[in-house]
């Protein structure tokens, strides 16, 4: 296209602009509802990492053990965690089972436990944070992180799955 005169040159620098304004902002746009690498609705299974916390006032620890992962949505995420306990100066929680991590960003949302409604809510549905998953359809695996925030202790959650 050749431009003829001034407004032409200047039309078509506003639409750069806005266009590389744009492109800028995109990626930050949808990180909030980042979709997951891992097919979806399909089962995948493995295991979790062994690791504990421990802060001034409570501990809390994830086992060593079978897990599973499903992509539900854009949205959600099914995992399933073996052991996972809890405890603060008064009390001592130790929840199993399948959960379900419900976004609120690319990174961080609510955990809610199944069959776990007798316990408090801080330990029923603990906050997650730092969430980062990494699949390699070539290994047909699935890497999984975040932290799991309970009132008082905040423990990592690392565990990796096979298709």
């Amino acid at each position: 296209m050749f431009l003829t005169n001034r407004s032409d040159k200047s039309t078509m620098n506003r639409i750069h602009t806005i266009s590389l304004a744009l492109a800028l902002l995109l990626p930050s746009a949808t990180a909030a509802t980042a979709e997951s690498g891992a097919p979806k609705n399909v089962l995948l299974n493995g295991t979790t990492a062994a690791t504990a916390a421990r802060s001034e006032t409570g501990w809390c620890a994830v086992a060593s053990g079978p897990s599973t992962f499903e992509v539900e949505g854009r949205k959600a995420v099914n995992v399933s965690l073996d052991d996972v306990s809890y405890q603060n100066e008064n009390a001592f929680y130790a929840v199993s089972g399948m959960a379900r991590l419900k976004f609120k960003t690319a990174t961080t949302g609510t955990l809610h436990f199944d069959f776990a409604r007798d316990l408090p809510k801080g330990v029923r549905q603990p906050t997650f944070s730092n969430y980062k998953e990494r699949y390699s359809w070539r290994a047909g695996r699935l890497k999984s992180t975040f932290r799991l925030n309970f009132p008082d202790c905040s423990v990592p959650v690392k565990a990796i799955y096979r298709d």
